[in-house]
């Protein structure tokens, strides 16, 4: 079956990936020391979300730098439960641009 694969370059790999995992529902399927994690759910087996140190000697240099002019939309059925459930009750978990 053909996957879908979403890399998204970060400054902290264990902390974006625990976001998704503790509020999206998604699983680590790899995890190479703290520069990569590949995350998945059961029930979207279709898509993996990988997640590289964005300064990590496996990518290019031009890569490196902050992306710009993407966006990732995750539709959800009920985004006020969804943020009561997660935002409010996990406001230590903080995903900024740095």
């Amino acid at each position: 079956m053909p996957r879908f694969g979403l890399a998204i370059n970060a400054s902290n790999v264990t902390q974006s990936a625990a976001f998704f995992c503790e509020v999206l529902g998604y699983e680590v399927e790899t995890s190479v020391g703290d520069w990569y994690r590949s995350l998945a759910r059961a029930d979207m087996q279709q898509m993996a979300i990988d997640f590289v140190q964005k300064d990590h000697e496996s990518l290019l240099k031009r890569q490196f730098q902050d992306p710009a002019g993407f966006l990732l939309a995750y539709i959800v059925e009920d985004i006020q439960q969804m943020y009561k459930k997660n935002v409010v009750s996990h406001s230590h978990m903080t995903m900024r641009h740095q």
